[in-house]
């Protein structure tokens, strides 16, 4: 809230987004922090633009998000690949799972007929 309202902001270096506000002021030691305080007192802030205003907005953090979450071409086609690898293995073991129950089944029936024949009952 005090980068979007034009004030200097005194931050740890670990937060990232805000790195690439001017008025952001960062520290990574006591040292550093002291320095940081010393020049927001003595300082004023710059006015923050267009661009870094835009940066606080729900539709840039929606952005941000989309790119985060986007994937490559390359990652695509290979995401494709391993899903059609999984389709084509699951197709085989449906067929070879069709066969071995097909072939049982005519081995049962043939079986069955067999001692039907005979005069053997099941």
């Amino acid at each position: 809230e005090a980068l979007l309202s034009s004030s200097l902001s005194l931050l740890s270096a670990s937060n990232e987004f805000f790195l690439q506000f001017p008025n952001c002021l960062s520290y990574e030691s006591l040292e550093e922090c002291v320095e940081k305080l010393e020049f927001a007192l003595a300082n004023d802030p710059a006015p923050l633009s267009a661009e870094h205003a835009h940066a606080f907005t729900w539709q840039a953090a929606t952005e941000r998000l989309y790119e985060a979450a986007g994937i490559t071409k390359e990652q695509q086609k290979k995401n494709q690949k391993e899903k059609d690898d999984a389709h084509t293995l699951a197709m085989l073991h449906r067929q070879g799972s069709h066969d071995f129950f097909q072939d049982s089944m005519f081995f049962f029936d043939a079986e069955a007929e067999e001692k039907h024949d005979s005069g053997e009952s099941a």
